[in-house]
């Protein structure tokens, strides 16, 4: 309430605060100790915020092949061989059992070793690991004629019936295998890629990381690739790291008609300057040496090569390391230098495309 009080001039009244109730020892103190307490205060507690989803595993190694020996087939194979040894009391088939395993666990942690690892030892990845496969094929082949021979079959007298299971199985399925273990041996003679090599093969593009016994394979940014070997015999192989450098073209199609090609030239002369100028801080984050970076020629610009229907070709042309790192921020450079001078200088493209030779 606001109690109001007649003015001493007679004229209207004017309103007053009333006055504040008073307080009592007790309460004047609280009043006062209330700073001092806030200031002693426990900082409050920030919200907890919410649980961050766990970041997905990493592997082990970022060498795909060691995915194809992540399997324990071999130790069941093994011990069910082992144990049919033992129940039938042929100890020395034991011994030649147990020597098989030993030749399998090693192939399959040679197999598992890292590239890098194998070449700093002066070995060839490619033949290594080419044996290696060869080696545990004859172990495997090795444990399951001695499982057979505990079983009571007989190797210097085979029945009519297993000479006519064997000849059905040659006959049936073992021609697909024998056309790729022969073709993966021609693969090891000629070479057409070694492990670590870039290829395509058919319209698969990949990294070759182990050429096997029957099947090549490789590696892409997302998947694991396998191509049984007289597929890739059969197909047209382009091996893409076999040369050091390789130019890139990158096509820009102006619409004619439009700006006179001195204006188009200018323009395209500074998106070489300075795509000349970003050249080895690009190649230097995608891993590329000092050396394949010396080796480079400056790029440069040509055209008009073309007038039709999708307007004047003009070319940027340069020269990138192998592999798929190198080119993909070569030509991402490419095209941002070629972009920006030509919108500088109020040019639209009407078409770009790019070639790798």
């Amino acid at each position: 309430m606001w109690p109001f009080w007649p003015s001493g001039d007679g004229g209207e009244a004017k309103a007053e605060p009333a006055p504040a109730p008073a307080q009592d020892d007790g309460q004047k103190a609280k009043a006062e100790d209330w700073p001092r307490r806030r200031e002693h205060a426990a900082p409050e507690k920030p919200a907890a915020a919410p649980a961050a989803e766990p970041a997905p595993e990493k592997p082990a190694t970022d060498d795909l092949t060691s995915l194809i020996v992540r399997t324990s087939l071999h130790h069941i194979l093994v011990g069910v061989a082992v144990a049919t040894a033992l129940s039938s009391r042929r100890f020395d088939i034991c011994a030649q059992l147990l020597a098989a395993a030993l030749v399998l666990e090693g192939g399959f942690l040679l197999l598992q070793t890292p590239v890098p690892q194998l070449r700093k030892l002066g070995l060839d990845p490619t033949v290594v690991r080419y044996l290696t496969s060869l080696l545990c094929w004859a172990a495997c082949l090795h444990i399951v004629i001695c499982w057979g021979l505990c079983i009571g079959l007989s190797t210097t007298r085979p029945s009519e019936n297993v000479l006519l299971a064997a000849t059905v199985a040659i006959g049936a399925g073992a021609q697909s295998l024998l056309a790729n273990f022969s073709a993966g041996l021609l693969l090891i003679l000629q070479r057409p890629y070694r492990v670590g090599d870039m290829v395509t093969v058919g319209e698969d593009t990949f990294e070759v990381t182990s050429i096997m016994s029957f099947v090549t394979h490789g590696k892409t940014r997302s998947a694991h690739v396998t191509v049984p070997n007289a597929r890739v015999l059969n197909a047209p192989i382009f091996n893409l790291s076999s040369r050091r450098v390789r130019e890139l073209v990158v096509a820009v199609h102006v619409r004619q008609g439009q700006h006179p090609c001195a204006a188009i030239r200018k323009a395209l002369h500074q998106a070489v300057a300075h795509y000349n100028s970003g050249r080895d801080d690009v190649l230097e984050r995608a891993g590329a040496g000092e050396e394949a970076r010396a080796e480079l020629m400056p790029a440069a610009c040509y055209g008009p090569l073309e007038l039709g229907a999708r307007g004047m070709r003009w070319e940027l042309r340069c020269e990138v390391p192998a592999g798929e790192e190198a080119r993909l921020r070569c030509t991402g450079l490419a095209y941002e230098c070629v972009h920006d001078e030509l919108m500088a200088a109020g040019i639209a493209l009407y078409e770009t495309s790019e070639v790798l030779m």
